[in-house]
């Protein structure tokens, strides 16, 4: 029983425990995907709207950007990112 009490003692958000720590890096982590969940739908939209555009620029530039990001692995673009 001690073994589960003092491993109980470390998530608490008091004295010695991480509980604290664990609740802010998880408000950063659901923070960053919140936004980067943001950025990709209005990135999505916005080529989406690109490929339908009248405009010959607008619609090529479109169709280079898809052609490139499904012609790279994703692993690729993760290291090109970061």
């Amino acid at each position: 029983m001690a073994a589960d009490d003092s491993l109980l003692a470390l998530l608490a958000f008091g004295d010695g425990g991480y509980g604290r720590v664990f609740a802010g890096a998880f408000a950063l982590t659901f923070g960053v995907a919140a936004a980067s969940f943001g950025a990709g739908v209005l990135l999505g939209i916005a080529g989406a709207l690109g490929k339908l555009s009248r405009h010959a620029p607008l619609a090529w530039l479109a169709r280079l950007y898809t052609t490139l990001v499904r012609a790279l692995p994703e692993l690729l673009c993760l290291l090109l990112a970061f």
